[in-house]
């Protein structure tokens, strides 16, 4: 049983009136409560939905924001590959023209080897040469001498 009160002006009595729900009130109650339910699920599902939608934009989000990321590191590592490869190649042209320079200075020490060797080899035959001669010359002297004096 519902038991309705209704307000009534001053001076006047409050009655109380105990009403039985009729079959059609119950339907129409049923009903109300069937609709506001199916609302309340569809509401539920719609929310479910938007959150669903939500976390995978967020997820998007971040794996784009990771990529964006991992692709810059990717590019700073490449610029800084192709930096490391210019040096390697600078150095090894540097020690390309170190080689050439040392070749070029033991090259070099060799041939004034040789030439000194060459001087001193022809020093030493002047040297011998001049002696034979004024061994030579000492002996005509002498015999000039000797065959002058006797």
């Amino acid at each position: 049983m519902v038991t309705r009160t209704q307000m009534l002006p001053p001076g006047q009595t409050v009655r109380s009136v105990e009403l039985a729900p009729s079959a059609s009130d119950l339907s129409d109650i049923e009903r109300k409560l069937d609709l506001w339910s199916r609302q309340l699920n569809s509401n539920i599902i719609d929310e479910i939905s938007r959150l669903r939608i939500k976390l995978l934009e967020n997820a998007r989000h971040k794996l784009q924001t990771t990529e964006s990321r991992h692709a810059g590191e990717i590019n700073t590592m490449y610029n800084e590959l192709e930096g490391l490869k210019e040096l390697l190649h600078t150095y090894e042209v540097s020690i390309e023209r170190k080689d050439g320079v040392i070749s070029n200075l033991t090259r070099s020490l060799q041939n004034q080897k040789e030439k000194f060797d060459t001087m001193k080899t022809f020093t030493d035959w002047k040297l011998q040469f001049a002696a034979k001669k004024q061994e030579v010359c000492v002996c005509v002297l002498t015999a000039a001498l000797s065959a002058a004096l006797y």
